[in-house]
């Protein structure tokens, strides 16, 4: 078993991407946009800052109650794209109920859109004519290419099926000549899919979820979960106590694939200024 270096792979981008950043004539400043008051959405907006510090770039928080209106809350956004000083926006997921995805993924400033959600970008991802890629994906592609793992011809088996994470990842695995399973929370013996996966990457958002039974012998197992068991304490999708002897390669929680998620949405934030440097020429 070889746990994955995460920090490592993320210290290696980090060191080109900061390099980048040093090359551009401006600052770059990203807004981030909050509805609610979510936990885990701080624990990321303060990593987001930590990042952008070490680069160079300038985060402004816009945050509004949980029961803003729609309407209100596109307006809001509508203002960020038409601010020439904001150069990135970025909307903190999950939304509140009463707030409808689709409208907000339209709303944004597809040039502005270092999260990959609106729906020409995601059309462009699908035709692999993209300029941003989905931060949580490329993450996992990242850790995949620097231990040298190829996909070609390999049976990918992805638990979860979201916008952000399943979708996407699955058109950027049959880029990369992979073979796709997707299984979600009506896969019947979803056991019996999974432990067929030569590379088995779970995004349910279940403590735990993924158990010995449901791993191939040696296969490469990427957990994207960040999630609190029991006593409260951080752990992913896989009980990597009892998995991590069967695979070949895994990634640990912490220190895993959320570690490098912030990273590769400062790459898109770099994508983003390249942009209005374009538009601007």
């Amino acid at each position: 078993m070889n746990t994955m270096d995460c920090v490592k792979v993320r210290d290696s981008i980090l060191n080109t991407l900061s390099l980048d950043f040093k090359k551009l004539n401006f600052v770059p400043t990203l807004a981030v946009v909050v509805v609610g008051d979510d936990n885990a959405g701080k624990v990321y907006l303060n990593s987001i800052k930590k990042t952008a510090k070490k680069l160079g770039v300038d985060v402004i928080t816009y945050i509004y109650p949980v029961n803003i209106l729609e309407e209100d809350l596109i307006k809001n956004i509508q203002i960020l794209n038409n601010d020439n000083n904001i150069t990135s926006i970025l909307i903190e997921m999950p939304l509140p109920n009463h707030i409808n995805y689709s409208n907000i993924s339209l709303a944004i400033a597809k040039e502005k859109d270092v999260d990959c959600i609106h729906p020409e970008n995601i059309g462009l991802l699908l035709m692999n004519e993209n300029k941003f890629t989905p931060c949580t994906p490329k993450s996992i592609l990242s850790i995949l290419d620097h231990y040298e793992i190829p996909l070609d011809g390999k049976h990918c088996v992805l638990i979860g099926r979201s916008n952000i994470i399943g979708k996407p990842l699955t058109s950027m695995l049959l880029e990369r000549n992979a073979t796709i399973t997707i299984c979600h929370s009506k896969t019947i013996d979803i056991g019996n899919t999974t432990n067929k996966g030569d590379i088995l990457i779970s995004a349910v958002g279940i403590p735990n979820f993924v158990t010995k039974d449901m791993v191939k012998d040696d296969a490469i197992v990427i957990d994207v979960g960040i999630n609190r068991d029991k006593f409260n304490k951080v752990c992913g999708d896989v009980d990597f106590i009892n998995v991590k002897d069967k695979c070949s390669h895994i990634t640990s929680v912490p220190k895993g694939v959320g570690c490098i998620t912030v990273t590769m949405l400062m790459k898109n934030v770099l994508t983003s200024c390249v942009i209005k440097g374009e538009t601007n020429e």
